[in-house]
């Protein structure tokens, strides 16, 4: 809120419009989120400035990789294009992805089209919270758990139980 971004760069941000359907695919990736100034990726400049700030963090020695947040409110071709050149230039670069679903299928594909190297599994931190917070059958944990075949790398998941955008699990499990 409030960068002077906004002001000095205004054709670099969609219109100041909130997402209204959360299930609309393009609402997801053209419109605010909670009312945040919203950065038009397709915009060439902007791309460039994005990679810009990504290749000078990956130049700073013992960085093994970046956490891409906020996946699911950009352009998959973005992500694709955008992870590409920084693995050409750092091929060991872990590129890490937030895409805040508890599909596994949706959360493979993103990572797949997105050319991430590694996705946070959302799937199995819905079911630990599930089973661990809500008193659910531990039968949810092992379907999720299963369903680890469904990835095409089930090794490139990574486990966790919280994070900025949801209630802190300890403050929700009150055993």
């Amino acid at each position: 809120y409030g960068s002077p971004l906004v002001e000095n760069k205004p054709t670099w941000f969609h219109p100041a419009l909130t997402i209204e359907d959360w299930n609309d695919p393009k609402q997801l990736t053209d419109r605010q989120v909670h009312g945040l100034p919203d950065l038009d990726q397709s915009n060439p400049e902007v791309y460039n400035y994005i990679l810009n700030a990504a290749q000078k963090w990956i130049q700073i020695p013992n960085i093994a990789g970046l956490r891409l947040d906020a996946v699911k409110h950009v352009e998959t071709s973005f992500w694709k294009k955008f992870n590409l050149q920084l693995r050409s230039e750092r091929p060991n670069l872990i590129l890490l992805g937030e895409y805040f679903d508890g599909d596994p299928k949706k959360v493979d594909d993103i990572q797949k089209m997105g050319e991430f190297t590694h996705m946070f599994d959302f799937p199995l931190t819905f079911a630990l919270r599930d089973v661990f917070c809500d008193h659910k059958s531990l039968a949810n944990l092992a379907s999720v758990v299963t369903n680890d075949r469904q990835y095409n790398d089930a090794n490139t998941m990574v486990t966790f139980l919280d994070n900025h955008d949801m209630p802190r699990f300890i403050s929700i499990c009150h055993q």
